[in-house]
C-alpha cells in the first residue's frame, strides 16, 4: 500500500486448505486521495476491493483481511464512529 495507489488480492481457500489466488487489482489514486491519511486510504481500499468484485463476492460469505489496526477495530465495533470516518 503507497500514496500512489491501491491494490487487493481476491482469493480462496481449496479443497487442499491452502490459499489459492483468483484475481489481483489494483487503482492509481488521483491527485486528492494521495493526500488521504493511511487510515482512510486502508478504508477506501476495503470499499473500492468490495465495490470491484462485487461479482465475485455476490450471495457468498467473505472475509476481508488486511493489516491495519484502526481498520480491524473500526469493523469489529456495533456502533457506526463518529466524525470525518463515521
Amino acid at each position: 500500500m503507497s500514496k500512489k495507489g491501491l491494490e487487493a488480492i481476491l482469493a480462496q481457500k481449496g479443497q487442499d486448505k491452502r490459499i489459492h489466488p483468483v484475481t489481483f487489482i489494483s487503482y492509481k489514486n488521483n491527485c486528492y486521495e494521495r493526500n488521504y491519511p493511511i487510515t482512510d486510504l486502508k478504508g477506501l481500499t476495503v470499499f473500492w476491493t468490495v465495490k470491484k468484485l462485487k461479482r465475485y463476492l455476490r450471495e457468498i460469505l467473505f472475509t476481508i483481511v488486511m493489516d491495519h489496526s484502526t481498520l480491524k477495530y473500526i469493523f469489529t465495533k456495533d456502533e457506526i464512529p463518529e466524525g470525518r470516518r463515521g
